[in-house]
């Protein structure tokens, strides 16, 4: 399920990204900042109680750089050097790696589950 703090915070950074003509396929640096924008600026307002904080600013500002300029949720292991394949298939997507394989279904979850070979 899909934080819907972060999809806000997402949808704010995707405005600021049209309004500043940034490509986020060419230029995910420049997304990133964007996203640390927006999620200081997110942060700034909890101090005064108009929103919650974020527990883990860093990891809600690299899951909007995923989703705005990466593939979402496969984007981690796209930049895991341990990841030998991914599969994805209408019905469900795979990760392979060293030692592991990862699962995720449509419906169930959005994170990819461990399962264990052995």
């Amino acid at each position: 399920m899909v934080d819907p703090v972060q999809a806000t915070l997402a949808e704010r950074v995707r405005e600021q990204v049209r309004r500043r003509r940034l490509d986020p396929q060419t230029d995910a640096d420049a997304v990133r900042e964007v996203a640390h924008e927006v999620v200081a600026e997110h942060e700034r307002r909890s101090l005064t109680g108009a929103v919650r904080s974020l527990e883990e600013p860093d990891r809600v500002v690299g899951g909007i750089v995923a989703d705005v300029a990466g593939l979402g949720p496969l984007q981690p292991f796209l930049d895991d050097p341990t990841v030998e394949e991914v599969s994805t298939k209408p019905r469900a997507s795979r990760v392979m790696g060293r030692g592991r394989r990862h699962v995720a279904r449509p419906g169930v979850s959005r994170h990819l589950t461990c399962i264990d070979p052995g």
